[in-house]
C-alpha cells in the first residue's frame, strides 16, 4: 500500500507505503505480521471491510476481507479442502481446493515482494528520491515532547493565536516585496518553519499512539520538499488521521505567528518575508490534487484510501457502463461516489493544466539550451573561453530538461498509456466481438 509520507514543499506539500514463490520452496513467516491476533481495521467508507497487516520491517499492507480471512485461516492450520467447502457455502459459488491454493499463493507472492525490501524503499509515484535528515529515534523523542501541543486546551489557545496572527498578516498586506539582502535570511527562516511543519505531522502521530518514522528531503514532481514518514497513521481512526494531516500546517502557522510577533517588535524585514512564505506555503499545501497535505485531508475525510487512483477507476467504470460492459462495482456510498466523481473531473482538469503549462516551459528551456550550446561551441571552435554565466545557463537548462523529460515520460505512462490500452481493449470487446472476462473478486487484495 502506498502511503503515508507527509510532505512539505519548499515553496509546501504532503505526501503516505513483500511471498513467495512456492516453487522456490520459500514460505513467508506469517508470524512476522501484526494484525492477525488483534485485527487492524482500516477506517474507510467502503462497503466491505479493509484489513491492515503491519510487517516487522515497518510496511503496512492493505488486504481485502477475503484475502485476510484466507491468510488467517491457513495461519490457524485450517486445511484447504475444509476451507474450500466453507468458502463455497458462503459465496454460493463452487470454489475448488486448487483455486483456493492458487489464490493463497498469489497473496504470499505479493507479501514476499513487500517483505524483501525495507519500508519506504519503493517510492510512491511522482517522487524522485528521499534523503533522510532526522532518524526515527530523534523524530520520536522530539515528537513525544511536542505532542503536548495537541492537548485540547493548548490546541485551542494556539488556534486563537493563529487566527489573530493570520488576520494581522492580512491586515498588513500580503504583497511580497523583497530586497536581495533580506531574501536569503527570510528563506532560511522559512525552511526552519517547514521542518517544524513536519514535526507537526509526527507529533500528531505520537499523540494518538502511532510511531512516526524519519523526516527528510525529497523531490515531488518539480517541487523540492521536506517529508515526514507517517505511514503508521494508517492504523488510526479517520478523524485522528485528519488531525495528523492538518498537524503540519498547524505547527507551521504557530511558528509563523511567533515570527510575526518578533517582527512587530523588531521590524526586521526577513521575518515578514518568512511569515508571508509560510502563509502561501500552507495555502499551497492544502491543494487536494497533488499529494500535499490537502490530498490526505480529503482522502481521510472521505474514507477513501489511494485517492489519487480513483479518478482512473471511476473513469474506467463510466466507460465500461457506457459501452454496456460489466463494470466492477464502486465500493462507496452514493454521496461519497458523487464527490469522487466531481474530484475526478477536477483532477483531470488540474493535471491537464499542469501538463499544458509544462510544455511551453519545456520548449522555452529547449530553445535556450540550443542557443547557449551554439554560442559556446562557436567560442570553443574559435579558441575563446565560454563565460561562466553561459556554462551555468547550459548546466541549469540540461538539468531542467532531464528532469522534465523523465517526468513527462512517467506522466504519460501513468495517465495516457493505460487509457489508450484500455480504450483499445474495450473497442475490441464491444465492436469486434471480444469476450468478456469476469474478474475474480476473491483474488483482489
Amino acid at each position: 500500500m502506498v502511503g503515508g509520507i507527509s510532505l512539505t514543499v519548499a515553496i509546501s506539500a504532503s505526501v503516505r507505503q513483500k511471498g513467495i514463490s512456492l516453487l522456490s520452496g520459500l514460505v513467508p513467516d506469517l508470524q512476522r505480521y501484526r494484525g492477525f491476533d488483534e485485527e487492524i481495521l482500516l477506517d474507510t467508507t467502503e462497503s466491505n471491510r479493509v484489513y491492515v497487516l503491519a510487517d516487522e520491517n515497518g510496511s503496512y499492507i492493505r488486504l481485502s476481507e477475503s484475502a485476510y480471512n484466507l491468510l488467517r485461516a491457513v495461519r490457524a492450520g485450517v486445511p484447504f479442502d475444509e476451507l474450500s467447502g466453507e468458502v463455497s457455502r458462503a459465496t454460493g459459488a463452487d470454489i475448488t481446493e486448487e483455486q483456493l491454493r492458487q489464490a493463497y499463493q498469489k497473496i504470499l507472492e505479493e507479501l514476499t515482494k513487500i517483505g524483501e525490501r525495507p519500508a519506504g524503499a519503493r517510492l510512491p509515484w511522482g517522487f524522485w528520491f528521499r534523503f533522510k535528515l532526522l532518524p526515527e529515534g530523534v523524530v520520536w523523542r522530539v515528537g513525544s515532547f511536542l505532542s503536548r501541543l495537541y492537548s485540547p486546551w493548548i490546541a485551542a489557545v494556539l488556534s486563537i493565536f493563529i487566527l489573530v496572527t493570520v488576520c494581522g498578516t492580512i491586515y498588513q498586506g500580503l504583497r511580497l516585496q523583497v530586497r536581495d539582502p533580506d531574501i536569503l535570511s527570510g528563506y532560511l527562516l522559512f525552511l526552519l518553519s517547514l521542518l517544524f511543519h513536519e514535526f507537526g505531522h509526527a507529533s500528531a502521530c505520537v499523540r494518538y499512539g502511532a510511531r512516526p518514522s524519519d523526516i527528510g528531503f525529497t523531490l515531488y514532481l518539480i517541487y523540492p520538499a521536506f517529508y515526514s514518514d507517517v505511514t503508521a497513521a494508517w492504523q488510526l481512526k479517520r478523524w485522528q488521521r485528519v488531525v495528523v494531516d492538518l498537524g503540519g500546517c498547524f505547527f507551521q502557522l504557530v511558528s509563523s505567528g511567533a515570527l510575526l510577533l518578533i517582527y512587530w517588535l523588531s521590524a526586521w524585514e526577513p521575518l515578514r518575508i518568512a511569515v508571508l512564505m509560510n502563509l502561501y506555503s500552507c495555502i499551497f499545501s492544502l491543494n487536494p490534487i497533488f499529494k500535499f497535505d490537502g490530498y490526505w485531508v480529503l482522502s481521510d475525510l472521505l474514507g477513501v484510501s489511494n485517492l489519487g487512483r480513483q479518478p482512473l477507476r471511476i473513469g474506467k467504470y463510466l466507460i465500461r457502463k457506457m459501452l454496456g460492459l460489466r463494470a466492477e462495482q464502486i465500493p462507496w456510498p452514493l454521496p461519497i461516489a458523487c464527490i469522487l466523481f466531481v474530484y475526478s473531473l477536477i483532477s483531470f482538469c488540474m493535471w491537464g493544466y499542469f501538463l499544458w503549462m509544462l510544455f511551453p516551459a519545456f520548449w522555452g528551456r529547449l530553445v535556450a539550451f540550443g542557443h547557449t550550446f551554439e554560442v559556446m561551441m562557436g567560442k570553443l571552435v574559435t579558441g575563446q573561453q565560454p563565460a561562466i554565466s553561459e556554462i551555468r545557463s547550459l548546466f541549469i537548462s540540461s538539468l531542467f530538461l532531464m528532469i522534465m523529460t523523465v517526468m513527462l515520460w512517467n506522466v504519460g505512462k501513468r495517465l495516457i498509456y493505460p487509457w489508450l490500452r484500455r480504450g483499445y481493449s474495450l473497442f475490441i470487446k464491444k465492436f469486434l466481438g471480444g469476450g468478456k472476462s469476469a474478474p475474480s473478486s476473491f483474488q483482489r487484495y
